[in-house]
């Protein structure tokens, strides 16, 4: 399948998707080039995302990830991946410019930003955050394809509704195994935007959080 689950107690995968997480096709290990991973953010999708990357079978050294506040200091000479997830206003913006300053001219590293379906126009009704998230896609996109430097590899997921307790929503590792198998396909392959999200009908959802809204005022 195309999302993978792990069970966390445990820390382990499905034995029938070992084999695939350890090689590629040609027997070659690829999850050599995930060894170090910088996430911004230490809860939610990042705290997951960290425990999925750190119990993923692989043949080496342990992987080396890293959660940090969008506020810190980010050595990026010394990562291989960023996963741009903390979201503090425009924070991400800035973070996507001054890691791909320092990727660009890498192919063997990846950018992944974690946005929204919200900064599509019409979607959502907190303006500010949709704003905040529009300007990482517009940045993104333009890295992408219009920067003649560019050799990392750059994804953008917009993300609908995430971890809901009761509305039809993607869960943490829905999201963290889709990364983690973007991250260990072939190095070329690149998808620079991607929404995931519930197949549930969004009007039918969104009437729904309005009900629910109204049942607990």
């Amino acid at each position: 399948p195309l999302y993978s689950y792990i069970d966390l107690d445990t820390q382990s995968w499905p034995e029938e998707l070992l084999k695939e997480f350890n090689q590629s096709s040609d027997g070659v290990n690829v999850l050599e080039y995930l060894e170090k991973v910088i996430i911004t953010g230490s809860t939610g999708l990042a705290k997951n995302l960290k425990s999925v990357i750190e119990a993923t079978p692989y043949i080496g050294d342990s992987h080396i990830v890293n959660t940090v506040r969008v506020e810190d200091t980010i050595n990026w000479d010394y990562y291989d991946v960023f996963i741009n997830c903390a979201h503090v206003d425009f924070e991400q913006v800035e973070l996507l410019q001054e890691c791909f300053e320092a990727f660009k001219t890498h192919k063997e590293k990846t950018i992944v930003n974690i946005s929204s379906r919200a900064h599509q126009p019409n979607i959502s009704k907190g303006y500010k955050y949709a704003a905040q998230k529009a300007a990482l896609n517009h940045l993104s996109n333009n890295l992408v394809y219009n920067n003649v430097e560019k050799q990392c590899r750059i994804m953008t997921i917009n993300l609908g509704l995430l971890n809901h307790p009761t509305l039809p929503s993607l869960d943490y590792n829905e999201v963290s195994g889709y990364i983690l198998r973007y991250l260990t396909w072939d190095s070329h392959l690149e998808i620079p935007e991607v929404t995931l999200q519930h197949s549930a009908n969004y009007l039918a959802v969104q009437h729904q959080k309005e009900l629910d809204k109204l049942l607990e005022q």
